[in-house]
């Protein structure tokens, strides 16, 4: 059985918690709580609502990052990063330090963990690749295939890759 990591699950946690963080920073605003947007213009429910959109994109990228999607990877890496630069772009206080901290914090176990996230994209656990079962591209596993269905063929063993793009079959 495959266990998660660790640090897999702590950087779930921290992305949750940094998705938590814009969703009360959104509430607060949205109710006029926080002094520095105490005028009713457009500029707060520009910010309300970019906080809530941040918070919608995390959740939906803790998610994904869960289930290893290879994209969500490089989506929530680069959603962060953003999130670190533009920290430097207003004024720095304790709470910005704080956040900063966290997403500095879960970016590097992203770093840490890639093999993780990015190294089950091709094949489920019990299944052989396609570099393992000696792929060629000239190769036609579909005729294979069908043969095998038949019952036409003096295959013995067949095993079956299935791919994000494709499914091959072979014979061993």
């Amino acid at each position: 059985m495959n266990r998660v990591p660790i640090s897999v699950i702590a950087a779930f946690v921290l992305i949750l918690v940094i998705a938590a963080f814009w969703f009360v920073f959104a509430l607060i605003t949205a109710l006029g709580l926080n002094w520095s947007f105490e005028q009713t213009g457009n500029f707060k429910w520009t910010m309300v609502g970019l906080a809530f959109g941040a918070t919608a994109v995390l959740a939906a990228l803790a998610v994904l990052m869960g289930r290893r999607h290879r994209l969500a990877y490089y989506l929530t890496f680069a959603a962060l990063t953003l999130l670190e630069v533009t920290a430097f772009a207003d004024q720095m206080g304790w709470l910005d330090l704080v956040a900063l901290l966290v997403s500095l914090s879960a970016l590097g176990l992203l770093i840490k963990d890639r093999r993780w996230y990015l190294g089950a994209w091709h094949l489920k656990t019990n299944r052989i690749s396609i570099k393992s079962i000696g792929f060629q591209p000239g190769l036609d596993f579909t005729s294979l295939y069908n043969d095998l269905k038949r019952g036409s063929s003096s295959c013995k063993l067949m095993t079956t890759t299935r791919s994000p793009i494709f499914t091959t079959s072979t014979c061993l």
